[in-house]
């Protein structure tokens, strides 16, 4: 990715991304081992299971059926571990 003095990189998650009606695209994420020590935090929240997942209304029709806040997180989750098998 080339530098951008006008851009905004914003990660968006999958969970984002339904939201949006995927208007925006969810950001790949990888590790790249650090060339100076560094210090990380990760920070993962997820919706309370029974909550709905659906486009906001601004966003036009939706594109995704809605879904529970559970079956998002385990569809993530499998498609993680599919990746995982199927390499």
């Amino acid at each position: 990715m080339r530098r951008s003095t006008s851009a905004l990189i914003l990660p968006m998650t999958t969970r984002a991304m339904r939201w949006m009606n995927d208007i925006y695209v969810s950001t790949p994420y990888r590790v790249l081992l650090p060339r100076t020590p560094r210090f990380s935090l990760a920070l993962f929240l997820d919706p309370n299971p029974d909550a709905a997942i659906e486009s906001l209304p601004v966003a036009g029709d939706p594109e995704c059926q809605p879904v529970k806040g559970a079956e998002c997180l385990n569809m993530r989750l499998d498609a993680t571990c599919d990746a995982k098998i199927a390499e």
